[in-house]
């Protein structure tokens, strides 16, 4: 009688458990897609989690966490999220899907995307009213928080976070220093691992640069996300907006020219030109 009751009291328990747990935890997503390349101008890999190399991306490949993806030079890459978030990826810039859950009925969204270097556009939908920030960009140096968001992200020696328009401020922590801040709309930060985070204000003329620079073939944005606007005003820049970039060794690769998926998965117009280098 007393080991029945035991048991009973153990099952209660585990049970208890296991509903606190699935409570609080995302359900897994194993080999499921979370984001689609619906957009490509120039040559990308891609490296799934199974395989041991990268591989040529196309048109409407689909990646899973913890996938890669890698653009090489003069390359551009957009891909779309389960979520309707939309990166972008400029040129010689890896991505790695660390992890990407989505429950659109729940309500709840947890993600973590970290680049190894590069440049790219992030413009983040805000489906839930979470407290906390629940979409993630790591490099090197910097955690960023997002929510609602379009910003810019720059990783080299030293990162540059750019945000362009926001429902909340971008959250910013230095992983060597220690250092947080809440960054604002239309501000850009400069982080190195031992110095503490460089604060400026994105002038039109930066603003008309980061976009004419971070658009491929036609500006595909989530529902419900407002368009930034460049501000009014000009304004001065810190001594330290110039940074020094880390050069990379240039791939030989003959020009290739832009596709483009629009949403419902049929080609869509090209109306940008593709890319085509300073200078050229």
């Amino acid at each position: 009688m007393q080991f029945n009751k035991f048991s009973q009291i153990v099952c209660v328990a585990l049970l208890s458990l296991v509903f606190l747990g699935l409570a609080g935890e995302l359900p897994a997503q194993d080999n499921q897609p979370v984001a689609e390349l619906i957009a490509l101008t120039g040559r990308a890999e891609i490296k799934a989690a199974a395989e041991a190399a990268f591989r040529p991306a196309q048109l409407q490949d689909r990646l899973s966490a913890p996938d890669t993806i890698r653009t090489l030079a003069e390359a551009r890459a957009k891909l779309l999220f389960q979520d309707e978030s939309v990166v972008i990826l400029n040129e010689k810039t890896t991505l790695e899907i660390s992890r990407y859950l989505f429950d659109e009925k729940a309500g709840r969204r947890d993600s973590l995307l970290k680049t190894a270097g590069g440049k790219l556009r992030f413009i983040v939908h805000k489906f839930f009213g979470a407290p906390q920030p629940d979409f993630t960009l790591e490099t090197e140096t910097l955690v960023v928080g997002v929510r609602g968001t379009d910003g810019i992200l720059e990783s080299f020696q030293q990162d540059t976070v750019y945000l362009l328009e926001a429902g909340a401020p971008l959250q910013l922590k230095n992983k060597f220093t220690g250092q947080v801040m809440d960054l604002s709309p239309m501000h850009f930060v400069v982080a190195a691992k031992d110095k503490p985070f460089q604060v400026n204000v994105i002038t039109p003329q930066i603003y008309e640069r980061l976009i004419k620079e971070y658009r491929l073939s036609y500006d595909f944005e989530p529902k419900n996300l407002a368009a930034p606007e460049p501000p009014s005003k000009p304004q001065l820049l810190g001594a330290d907006a110039d940074k020094t970039r880390l050069t990379q060794p240039p791939v030989t690769q003959p020009p290739l020219p832009t596709l483009h998926m629009s949403p419902s998965g049929r080609p869509g117009p090209t109306p940008h030109p593709p890319y085509m280098p300073p200078g050229e």
